[in-house]
């Protein structure tokens, strides 16, 4: 699947001018990316014969995207939300942020070839470098991409890109990094029967339907506090 994607430099820079420039479709080049390579590892840890319970939940959305055509789960993967959850809709715990990585970073290798959970580390680091750049550049567009409330933005708004990593390792050694609704497979599964609609209308109807449930989270987070 060619090269680990999730470097600071393949990410889009933050709009000079803070709004139009973000919404452009090239700016989402790297959600994209992030679903692709969430839906390729879902259908991985299906296909992967001895894993963990951990994963379970996993094998069952990869199972079902894997009767997709391959222009189907395109079409998933370019919905304008993201289909990882790297438990953005709390504030991260980023106790130590400002110490030492844990370990080495790691250079460019083959996505593929890596182990699940390598993979998997990378989601979370891909995807809360996003956000942090989305932060910065479109506020609106990081709390729907995410489901992130105002006070995990502004959490996100005060962090350093050196803490990205730690806060990565935190929420996956936790247990926070998953599908988005993995606890509620009907979504998942619902998403996938509109992937399966015609050409003309999938997208949109993906878009439409993903953004409902988001918005959905956002109010419930929001009466919980």
């Amino acid at each position: 699947m060619g090269a680990d994607p999730y470097t600071e430099s393949n990410l889009p820079a933050p709009s000079a001018n803070g709004r139009d420039g973000s919404r452009h479709p090239q700016s989402f080049a790297s959600l994209f990316d992030i679903n692709r390579q969430t839906i390729a590892l879902l259908m991985d840890v299906a296909a992967t014969p001895v894993l963990d319970r951990t994963w379970s939940g996993w094998r069952m959305l990869g199972n079902e995207l894997m009767q997709l055509e391959a222009n189907q789960r395109e079409s998933l993967a370019r919905c304008p939300f993201s289909l990882i959850d790297v438990g953005l809709r709390e504030v991260p715990d980023c106790a130590g942020c400002d110490s030492a990585p844990d370990g080495p970073i790691q250079g460019e290798l083959m996505f593929s070839l890596m182990t699940p959970q390598t993979r998997l580390h990378h989601l979370a680091h891909a995807a809360l470098l996003f956000s942090w750049h989305l932060v910065r550049s479109d506020l609106i567009a990081a709390r729907l991409v995410f489901a992130m409330d105002s006070a995990t933005t502004s959490f996100m708004a005060r962090v350093t890109l050196s803490d990205i990593r730690r806060i990565a390792q935190e929420r996956v050694r936790n247990g926070c990094v998953g599908p988005r609704w993995h606890d509620r497979p009907a979504v998942w599964l619902r998403l996938i029967h509109m992937a399966r609609s015609p050409q003309n209308d999938d997208f949109a109807t993906v878009s439409t339907r993903g953004l409902q449930l988001f918005l959905q989270e956002l109010v419930t987070n929001g009466r919980r506090r």
